[in-house]
């Protein structure tokens, strides 16, 4: 009787082991899912905030006509409204207009005459680095692109039951890849009359969105039944534990 007993227990931890592993390899699937969904839907929100123009918008007054403009990475839009509610629509691309400031700065500085400084020079300047400062961006947000792409690739391999290391935390490389294109493309930019439009924002909400993707399943990991310990060896926790202050003060400095 005591060995059909024991039998019986050690069938019935082998039963609720197998259950358990089941259900967890359903939730990882599933949660599998979910983030190469959302590496989709942070590809299509980069794609889309590449070609507006709704990066900076400025709005303004004056003797009650209204002034909107819009500036993309490579382009502006400015939309104007009399008092009568007639509104006009003008387009205009930075680096063209780059062009042409230039040119006519050129002409004026090697005429046969001695016309003096160029009259237009600081915001011909102005309008330069704001195209270069819109192809930088460019250039690395379609990068983020191409690495989205690869993220989702290497996610769904995962899904079909190919096993890559680290493929589920590929997502924070774009991620990162996208931070750094907005600060690049913000430190490049001459100045900013006007606030953030949905464009820089649904950017800046794809970085974190990315990062987070990435991230989750190192959060998984360290969430575990036997914790940070599963993630970490002993020696690193204990350096962790040794560079809080480093870490409260990065934090001070970064809110300063």
């Amino acid at each position: 009787n005591a060995l059909s007993m024991q039998d019986s227990v050690i069938g019935g931890d082998i039963v609720s082991s197998t259950t358990y592993q089941q259900i967890n390899q359903s939730g990882s699937k599933t949660l599998q899912w979910i983030n190469f969904s959302l590496i989709c839907l942070i590809l299509v929100m980069v794609s889309i905030s590449i070609f507006s123009d709704s990066w900076v918008v400025q709005e303004q007054e004056i003797l009650g006509s209204t002034f909107e403009s819009k500036t993309g990475l490579d382009d502006t839009t400015t939309i104007s409204c009399d008092a009568d509610g007639s509104c006009e629509t003008e387009e205009s691309d930075i680096s063209e207009d780059y062009d042409d400031c230039k040119k006519d700065m050129d002409e004026w500085e090697n005429s046969d005459f001695d016309l003096g400084e160029y009259p237009f020079k600081e915001m011909c300047e102005s309008v330069g680095d704001s195209a270069k400062a819109g192809l930088i961006g460019t250039i690395a947000f379609w990068f983020s692109v191409v690495l989205l792409l690869a993220s989702g690739a290497l996610l769904l391999l995962g899904v079909l039951g190919k096993k890559i290391p680290f493929a589920n935390n590929s997502p924070v490389i774009p991620g990162v890849v996208i931070f750094l294109g907005f600060a690049l493309w913000r430190l490049l930019l001459p100045s900013m009359n006007g606030d953030y439009g949905w464009a820089a924002k649904l950017t800046l909400f794809s970085g974190v969105l990315a990062c987070y993707v990435g991230t989750n399943p190192l959060l998984d990991k360290i969430h575990a039944p036997n914790g940070l310990a599963s993630f970490f060896s002993d020696d690193k926790l204990e350096m962790l534990r040794k560079l809080n202050l480093v870490w409260f003060g990065l934090t001070i400095l970064g809110l300063m």
